[in-house]
Formats: structure tokens, C-alpha cells, sequence
């Protein structure tokens, strides 16, 4: 099955689940599920830049690598609203806009450029960014209709599905321990930063703290490696 890399000709769009207050005051009426609509461009200016490929592109696009994340104040727009809190729902929607994310979810291990696996669609030109939902991560939809094309191993698909649980654990623990909102959002960016620092390490020392910077990513690795590896046993015995 063929998928289009993703480059930042592909756009975003989903529906999210973020808290909302609504009237009355003085402390107003918490709902904690409500649908919010979001959407970005994957040329947004606000987003981790440099896991853009500056030499490597697609039509003429800048490539997306594994790590990517569209965010933050992405476009939120939440929907069957019902009257706000004038004060709580004001400074709660601020957060949420502040610390918005939007990571493209599957990634093709076998292409790198500057040592990162490049990110892709799931099928055809659709894709799966997983957006910053409460209590969990909600998968979006993204569109890429690059010409440039690979085809993804079923253990690339699995590492999604891996990444995917990993990060979501690690969300639910922070939502669980740190209950106040502006809290959670800082502690969360952090996470969301923390495996960038190997970037910055020298090569010789990167690959022996990458999987402390980095343990979603590292899970990625080894179960990709490790479903492709029987996956070629299997063809192997049956050829």
C-alpha cells in the first residue's frame, strides 16, 4: 500500500474534546467533554521548524520528519457553544489555545533525513495527526497530495499504534497528578520538548541518551524493528 510523505503542502483538520464553563457565576458550570473544531496548515510558522527537511523536499515542499508538531495556537473554534463563564471559560480557552499540539502520527522508518524517520500519510494522501484532546489525544485528519510516495512496513504501522498508547499514558498520568490546568499545560510542554534536546547532542553521545529523552520514540523503534523482523522470518520460511 502506497502513502504520500507528508510535506508542509498538507493542511489539518478535526474535531477535538476540551473542557468548557459555562454560566452561571461566580464559579460556573464545568463541562468536561465538549467538541472543539481545530485546524492548521503544515506551514504554519508555530511549530517545531526544525523537523522540516531544508534540503530534502517533496515537489518543491518542505518534508516533514517523525517528531514534527504543527502546534501551538492552532485554530480552535469550539461548537454548539452554550453562554460562557466571562471570566474562567475566557482564561481556560487561552490555555488551550496556548498549549495546542497537532503531531503527525505515522512515519516510514526505512526513509530518514538528518537521522529522523520522515513522517507519511496512513493511506493514499489521508493521514493522522493526534491532537491535544482532553483526557486523551483524538486523532484528526490530515491531507497531503504530494506525487512523492513510499510504502509503509507493518511494522511502521505498529510503531504508530505503539507511539500512539505510549503517549497517551503519559497524558493520563499528568492529567491524574497534576490537576490544575495551567499546570498541566506546562508540564506537557516540557514532555513535548524533552526529546528534542538530542538534537543537540553530539552524534557519538545521542544514541545512548535518546532513549531517556526520548522512551515513546525508543518503543517506536523496537517494535517496528521487532514486527518487521517476524514479519521477514515469516517470508522467509514460507518462500
Amino acid at each position: 500500500m502506497s502513502v504520500n510523505f507528508h510535506d508542509t503542502s498538507g493542511v489539518m483538520a478535526g474535531v477535538d474534546i476540551h473542557k468548557y464553563v459555562m454560566i452561571p457565576p461566580p464559579i460556573g458550570l464545568p463541562i468536561p467533554v465538549h467538541p472543539t473544531i481545530s485546524a492548521v496548515p503544515f506551514i504554519w510558522p508555530l511549530c517545531k521548524l526544525y523537523y522540516r527537511s531544508f534540503k530534502v523536499k517533496s515537489d518543491g515542499w518542505q518534508m516533514i520528519q517523525s517528531g514534527y508538531d504543527n502546534g501551538p495556537l492552532l485554530v480552535h473554534q469550539k461548537i454548539f457553544v452554550p453562554p460562557p463563564h466571562p471570566v474562567i471559560e475566557t482564561a481556560l480557552f487561552g490555555l488551550q489555545y496556548l498549549f495546542s499540539t497537532s503531531k503527525p502520527q505515522m512515519s516510514v522508518h526505512s526513509v530518514t533525513t538528518s537521522g529522523n524517520a520522515l513522517a507519511t500519510t496512513v493511506i493514499a494522501c489521508v493521514g493522522i495527526n493526534i491532537n491535544c484532546s482532553e483526557p486523551i489525544g483524538i486523532p484528526a485528519h490530515t491531507l497531503n497530495f504530494g506525487t512523492v510516495k513510499t510504502s509503509p512496513s507493518l511494522g511502521d504501522y505498529a510503531a504508530a499504534v505503539a507511539g500512539y498508547f505510549c503517549d497517551q499514558v503519559v497524558g493520563l498520568l499528568v492529567g491524574q497528578l497534576v490537576p490544575a490546568d495551567l499546570a498541566q499545560g506546562i508540564i506537557n510542554s516540557v514532555i513535548r520538548f524533552v526529546p528534542d534536546i538530542k538534537l543537540l547532542l553530539p552524534k557519538s553521545v545521542a544514541p545512548f541518551v535518546s532513549p531517556l529523552l526520548d522512551p515513546v520514540g525508543t518503543v517506536q523503534s523496537k517494535v517496528q524493528q521487532a514486527v518487521d523482523g517476524v514479519v521477514s522470518k515469516i517470508k522467509q520460511a514460507v518462500s
